[in-house]
């Protein structure tokens, strides 16, 4: 596991694993998952990001969470699993 973070009211838990057989030419995989923490069930696997991620975040609302995946933050729905939006532009790896 490389990154997780807690909901703002501790429910569920967003985990972010980076799969080394994807990054080296392996299967793609769905390594942003959010978690049930009491059922200890998955939620959402969300779609597939195209790079080794470094750190996750819940917006405060806890409506999306965030992945920063080099130097790009991909944003998500928890409601749908599905993404928002790619906030690129930066000139360096995102931490």
């Amino acid at each position: 596991m490389c990154a997780l973070a807690f909901s703002p009211d501790g429910k569920t838990l967003l985990t972010l694993e980076n799969n080394l057989e994807e990054c080296c030419g392996g299967p793609p995989s769905n390594p942003l998952i959010l978690w049930d923490i009491e059922s200890r069930e998955i939620i959402h696997r969300f779609p597939a990001v195209p790079d080794v991620g470094k750190s996750v975040a819940f917006h405060p609302d806890a409506h999306s969470v965030f992945a920063s995946i080099l130097s790009s933050i991909y944003e998500f729905d928890v409601e749908s699993g599905e993404q928002l939006r790619v906030f690129e532009g930066h000139d360096t790896d995102l931490r």
